[in-house]
């Protein structure tokens, strides 16, 4: 399919999640503004979350669930609560990640030019993901987040009190990522500007 063919076929789709509440709401505004450029095309986002992840083995993904997750800053006994709910075998994360959104570039230079205005907006780990024929594949991704093995073979590995400052510092970083989203905006505005 030619690229202006696939591109409005995406955004068909973006818009339908957009209004069935399934795209986070602070990184819309970012999206929107990236896919007015000609040569890009957001495939897939997320703003930042906060999550409890059970996996039965590390680096299991096929049987990896998650217990909670939060688009938002959760509370500290929202996190303990999640936690409480895991298995007792194999580990339990507390994870904060960063906003991630993925954008299909039509061709190599647009895949470079965004590489560039993501990176000036603090995306350092911005990197190209795929090359397939004319169309390269760029994933914007931010460098903070926060890995906590909250339990390891049915052992904990915090204390109770422990919740309130993981939860904190969670709240940072997701407030932390949406900076950096507000600041993309203005990267990515100034090169349609330009």
């Amino acid at each position: 399919m030619h690229w202006e063919g696939e591109k409005k076929r995406r955004l068909k789709r973006l818009r339908e999640a957009i209004e069935r509440g399934e795209v986070d709401e602070p990184v819309i505004p970012v999206l929107d503004a990236i896919n007015r450029h000609p040569d890009w095309c957001t495939t897939s986002s997320c703003s930042g979350r906060v999550i409890v992840l059970h996996e039965p083995e590390i680096g299991d993904k096929t049987r990896s669930r998650f217990l909670a997750r939060w688009h938002r800053p959760p509370e500290p006994h929202e996190i303990a609560e999640a936690v409480e709910k895991a298995p007792p075998h194999g580990i339990t994360w507390v994870k904060a990640q960063p906003p991630l959104i993925h954008v299909m570039c039509k061709g190599l230079d647009a895949a470079l030019e965004l590489r560039a205005v993501a990176t000036r907006a603090g995306f350092k780990a911005t990197s190209i993901r795929s090359i397939k024929g004319p169309k390269t594949v760029v994933e914007i991704i931010g460098g903070e987040r926060m890995d906590v093995p909250a339990i390891v073979e049915g052992e904990p590995c915090l204390t109770p009190d422990a919740w309130e400052p993981i939860a904190e510092l969670a709240s940072r970083l997701l407030e932390r990522g949406h900076e950096r989203l507000e600041r993309l905006l203005e990267e990515v505005e100034r090169t349609l500007e330009g």
